[in-house]
């Protein structure tokens, strides 16, 4: 049977089927003409995946279900679990918009002591909601205050060189100033993108689904003086394309591994090391780093003298 025909008779779309196929649910067999060859269980499979999605169970649940590694029952038994928990928030959601409407509140004296319920759950809550509510462009956004910060440099740069004497010498140690100025400003950047990432200001493009609500403004600053230093950094445009393209990749780079690891540890039970022994770290390294790039340009410098 070809996919035109199991959508017909599960309703099941293509683009879900192969999503299913993608997560080992279903196993079609390749034709020599590359077209995928449904069995009658594939069929059965899909029908039996539609009615437990319909009720909300998850993906990897079914997973396990299909392959024997658990009952029905139990995971019937966990959806109803969950069924309860939701029963018990809609509960608390209505009581609360019931003591509203019954006294009468007004806007201006609508606070969180008009919630109903356990206030960790409200909390739970909110950190959902937090994680919801945001721009989730905002990596595009931050990509682009780089780009501006390197224009804006660069600008600058560029006419600060106009107005230096037009002595050799001169020239010569300003360009290296304007180097060691870009070093410090793109190693400023990295230190402040450990340092927000460390402390729960998390972006997740990277990994998972959950999105931190700060996350814009920290990937912003750490973007925008790394924009910085590479407009001081850079002189031609291929040079600068490339930091361009270095500097995105530290920055992803390194969030993406706090948050790995922060996740890891969370799911192991270990204790992650304290964020001030973190940035000390971190702080050291960059600064040895700093001063050896200085050292490096005092050498160049020496022997273009």
């Amino acid at each position: 049977m070809l996919i035109k025909e199991v959508e017909q008779v599960t309703g099941i779309k293509s683009v879900n089927i192969r999503y299913y196929e993608k997560e080992n649910l279903i196993h079609p067999v390749r034709k020599l003409n590359g077209y995928r060859e449904y069995s009658d269980e594939d069929v059965r499979r899909l029908k039996q995946i539609k009615t437990l999605r319909l009720l909300n169970v998850s993906v990897p649940d079914i997973q396990e279900v299909l392959d024997g590694k658990t009952s029905l029952s139990s995971v019937m038994e966990k959806r109803l679990n969950e069924l309860q928990e939701e029963e018990q928030k809609l509960k608390e959601i209505k009581a609360t918009c019931e003591t509203i409407i019954m006294d009468d509140i007004s806007v201006a004296d609508l606070d969180e002591s008009v919630l109903y319920g356990d206030k960790n759950t409200w909390k739970v809550r909110l950190e959902q909601i937090m994680k919801e509510d945001i721009d989730k462009k905002f990596l595009g956004k931050s990509i682009l205050y780089l780009i501006l910060w390197i224009l804006l440099g660069k600008m600058f740069v560029v006419a600060f060189s106009h107005l230096s004497p037009p002595e050799a010498d001169i020239a010569v140690v300003t360009s290296y100033v304007v180097k060691g100025i870009g070093i410090f400003f793109i190693l400023y950047g990295i230190g402040l993108t450990i340092f927000e990432g460390i402390t729960g200001k998390d972006f997740l493009w990277v990994y998972g689904r959950d999105w931190g609500a700060n996350g814009l403004g920290a990937l912003g600053n750490s973007f925008a003086i790394c924009g910085l230093g590479i407009a001081f950094l850079g002189s031609s445009v291929v040079q600068i394309l490339i930091e361009f393209v270095v500097v995105c990749a530290i920055c992803i780079g390194i969030r993406g591994f706090i948050m790995y690891r922060k996740k890891a540890l969370k799911r192991s039970g270990r204790m992650p090391m304290k964020n001030s022994v973190i940035m000390l770290i971190a702080t050291g390294v960059l600064l040895v780093m700093f001063i050896l790039s200085i050292r490096f340009l005092q050498y160049d410098y020496s022997i273009h003298l």
